[in-house]
This record gives C-alpha cells, sequence and structure tokens, in this order.
C-alpha cells in the first residue's frame, strides 16, 4: 500500500518541514523525558509514517497524465 504523505509532510512526515505554525508531527517520533515512562509497541516503532518514494510515485503519474493528454 502506497501511503499519501511526502516525507516532508508536516504532519506524517520523516523529516516535517518546519511551517512556523504549532505542529505535531506524527512521523518522526522524538522522544524525550525520562526512561521508562513511555510505552510504545514495536509495531508502531516499524510502521512508516511517510512514503520516502513518493517522489518516484508523484513524478511517474504526472508522466502518466501528460502522456495520456498527448495522446
Amino acid at each position: 500500500m502506497a501511503l499519501p504523505y511526502p516525507e516532508d509532510d508536516p504532519i506524517y512526515g520523516l523529516t516535517p518541514k518546519n511551517t512556523g505554525a504549532l505542529a505535531y508531527p506524527l512521523g518522526a517520533l522524538t522522544v524525550r523525558g525520562e526512561g521508562g515512562t513511555l510505552v510504545v509497541p514495536l509495531g508502531n516503532l516499524a510502521r512508516l509514517r511517510s512514503n520516502p518514494f513518493f517522489s518516484v510515485i508523484r513524478d511517474r503519474i504526472v508522466a502518466a497524465i501528460e502522456a495520456d493528454r498527448d495522446r
């Protein structure tokens, strides 16, 4: 399944852009605080939050649309 979020998405991206607005980047989880207080299931850490191939997929979609338009 392709995730519809680019790596720089402000909420779900692995490397979110700084938009200047208050945001809670869920894709770039940075744990702070005392050790042992946050319990996160391993599945949450292994799951991708954004698609690292988003630009490749976007470029292929744009190329397909342009090729179809040129017909």
